[in-house]
């Protein structure tokens, strides 16, 4: 295994720049996800860590080496594309050795390394089949056994279960977590999926418009968001934004009600905000507490919407003329077109500027704090 590193990385395409400069650190035996919507760059990253596009500017490690100039096949790295790539004349035994065949490696040495790949991935029963006869999951596996015949470096991950259906999906990251602790092999992953991100990373590179917006742990990530766009990407369902205009020491919300912040929140240049607030800290009330109660929202809404999930409720209200969404467990007696209550604590929200998105002050964790009693 080996580090990876990007220092100061640019490319441009004709008169394009699509990575605006990028620097990332990846430790040995690291797990990291590359996450973002369609054209912010993560893939074009991937490809120039590969050696299948070049680097316009900057330079990227594999260990101590500069790789910029380095031929694909001399990196030692090992690639899983989202199609899997595999050959259709060839049976899954051949599609896993054929990289080592290149090579010049010898027969045994092919069939042991494929076999013992094979064991790692539980499809020894398959070896003697070609593509046409496998399963997606099954495929994938194939796909992923051929990377693990090479012995790299590091493995390079492009949206390989973007085809595999939902159920499978989640069978296969926990496949793909176990495969990597065990390999113990640096493993860069690409995904637009923020379900993947969270639940496979051991550290998250957020990009969006070419640069990297955050990276950390899920956990940083997700309760410590750098800014706006990091918030609202991660998640599910999605943060609530709400905007609130200043009036001196004072802010109003969609609905007209006031609330202050203290200043050891704020920032003295900030005007406009954005709260955000994550679903599941929101509650519906039933008590007759005081509608001044220090740090808590409070406001009625006629239920818009309810999605039953099972072990979850999401419900959609209004806060003024703003959508927002209310994440429930164990209780679904919520009906559609009733009028609810709901509060949330205002310690629990982050702070954006809403001139920039960037971050004013985070929200504590709700329990870590005074939670608000229904």
């Amino acid at each position: 295994m080996a580090s990876v590193k990007f220092e100061n990385v640019i490319k441009t395409f004709g008169e394009t720049k699509v990575i605006k400069g990028v620097n990332i650190d990846i430790q040995e035996g690291e797990l990291i996800v590359f996450v973002g919507p369609s054209g912010c760059g993560k893939s074009t990253l991937l490809r120039m860590l590969a050696g299948l596009e070049d680097v316009s500017e900057g330079n990227i490690y594999i260990g101590d080496t500069v790789v910029n100039k380095v031929p694909s096949k001399d990196r030692n790295i090992a690639m899983v594309f989202q199609n899997y790539a595999l050959y259709p004349h060839m049976t899954v035994e051949e599609n896993m050795g054929f990289g080592l065949k290149l090579r010049g490696v010898s027969k045994e040495e092919r069939k042991a390394a494929v076999e013992k790949a094979a064991k790692i991935l539980g499809i020894e029963q398959l070896l003697k089949r070609k593509p046409r006869a496998l399963s997606g999951g099954q495929r994938q596996r194939v796909a992923m056994g051929r990377a693990i015949v090479r012995d790299p470096d590091v493995f390079l991950m492009d949206e390989p279960l973007s085809n595999l259906d939902a159920k499978l999906r989640t069978k296969m990251r926990v496949e793909i977590r176990k495969l990597q602790h065990g390999l113990k092999t640096t493993m860069i992953y690409v995904t637009h999926d923020q379900v993947e991100a969270m639940t496979l990373a051991d550290k998250i590179a957020v990009l969006d418009g070419g640069y990297v917006q955050q990276f950390g742990t899920p956990n940083e990530l997700y309760h410590k968001p750098a800014n706006r766009f990091v918030a609202g990407f991660l998640g599910s369902p999605t943060i609530n934004f709400i905007v609130c205009k200043r009036s001196g020491d004072h802010f109003t919300l969609p609905d007209g009600q006031t609330f202050s912040i203290p200043e050891s929140r704020m920032s003295n240049t900030a005007q406009d905000i954005e709260l955000a607030i994550r679903p599941k800290y929101i509650d519906i009330v039933e008590n007759e507490a005081s509608p001044d109660t220090p740090n808590i929202i409070r406001w009625k809404s006629k239920v818009n919407l309810v999605e039953a999930l099972g072990g979850e409720t999401l419900v959609y209200v209004h806060l003024g003329d703003q959508d927002i969404i209310v994440k429930l467990t164990d209780k679904d007696d919520i009906e559609e077109g009733s009028t609810v209550e709901l509060a949330f604590n205002l310690d629990n929200a982050h702070i954006f500027d809403l001139s920039n998105g960037n971050i004013i002050s985070h929200g504590v964790n709700p329990h870590d704090s005074n939670s608000i009693e229904s």
